[in-house]
């Protein structure tokens, strides 16, 4: 276990949260970039980390800003029953300002992992801050903190793709928003056991009680929302966190862009498809052409580019694949000019 202590920054004065990682990261200096990484977000709903380091006896640590507030749930009781009008304001503020941040951090290709209660924070303000990237994964990186098909997270929160050892993105951490969503609006979690087996078996087989049959008062759209964000496929929830801010915001009455976020022309997977789709159909006759699909890590691209690899080669067209090396100049290119060297039938010496 993490532990955490409140400490005087020597050069500043300031206090700070110190806090040592757990046994799991001694040893491994890759982790070190991993976490190093953390230091670079800057968002209001974030807590801020300032440094990554390792002390003397090895143990690697973070310091971080000093926060002032209780978890998501124990706000969420100040404010009253459930389905009383202030309860139910505050749930969708929160679950808003929780989603804002993870469109943050989806967008630079950091899945949480572990979002639950006692990870937000509402702080003596009113603000909203994510924290505990103790088991975050930065997609983006060439080494993973955990092994596929290991299971990191809470069990209560969990997303059915992290029992069953399948593919984590951004949409997982949107399944467990929905699990707060549903115990900050009822005062319950969707499904609750003291059995981790008995867990994954409700979360990957079982449909939750919706929250407006288990609290009258809850209003039916925003029971709609919950209920999507706890699909049991990825593909069958919100495709990102800025669709779940939308939602909210509509059901609010307000305008996105009264939160600094445009709402998209088109939102998820499926639109892309299709529009790659009548891309490729028309052209897939003519020389010269080329689809270029490109976006954040973390979020599910590479299912994506998989699905979209498939029906191009159905349709006559040629597929490449290839990374891009950590080389300077054309040296980066490499892997492409091998690859299309193969379909070529010639040598690839660059």
């Amino acid at each position: 276990m993490a532990a955490v202590y409140e400490v005087v920054e020597p050069e500043t004065g300031r206090r700070i949260a110190l806090k040592l990682l757990e046994r799991r990261f001694r040893g491994h200096h890759r982790f070190g970039r991993e976490f190093r990484a953390l230091t670079r977000l800057d968002h209001p709903n974030i807590v801020r980390v300032y440094r990554f380091g390792v002390a003397e006896d090895g143990t690697p640590f973070l310091t971080m800003e000093l926060l002032d507030g209780v978890p998501a749930q124990v706000y969420a009781k100040r404010c009253g029953r459930p389905g009383t009008p202030e309860r139910i304001r505050e749930a969708v503020r929160i679950i808003g300002e929780v989603a804002r941040a993870l469109v943050y951090l989806h967008n630079r290709g950091v899945v949480h992992r572990d979002l639950k209660s006692s990870n937000v924070l509402v702080l003596r303000d009113g603000r909203v801050k994510v924290l505990d990237f103790g088991t975050a994964r930065l997609a983006e990186a060439e080494e993973r903190i955990t092994r596929k098909g290991e299971f990191v997270g809470t069990y209560a929160y969990a997303a059915p793709e992290q029992y069953t050892g399948g593919e984590v993105d951004a949409r997982t951490d949107l399944y467990s928003l929905g699990v707060l969503f549903y115990r900050l609006l009822t005062g319950h979690r969707p499904f609750d056991s003291d059995d981790p087996q008995e867990l994954r078996r409700m979360h990957t087989t079982e449909t939750p009680v919706e929250p407006c049959a288990r609290v009258p008062g809850i209003p039916q759209p925003v029971g709609e929302i919950v209920m999507h964000l706890l699909q049991k496929e990825p593909v069958h929830r919100p495709q990102s966190a800025k669709g779940v801010m939308h939602a909210l915001l509509r059901h609010a009455g307000e305008r996105p862009r009264q939160l600094g976020v445009q709402e998209p022309e088109l939102d998820g997977r499926a639109a892309v498809l299709e529009l790659a789709r009548q891309w490729m159909s028309p052209v897939r006759d003519v020389a010269g052409r080329s689809l270029f699909l490109t976006g954040p890590l973390g979020v599910g691209a590479s299912a994506l580019q998989k699905q979209l690899a498939a029906e191009a080669e159905q349709m006559g067209w040629a597929v490449l694949s290839a990374s891009l090396l950590d080389q300077p100049g054309i040296w980066a290119f490499a892997g492409l000019v091998r690859a299309i060297a193969r379909w070529g039938g010639v040598r690839s010496d660059p």
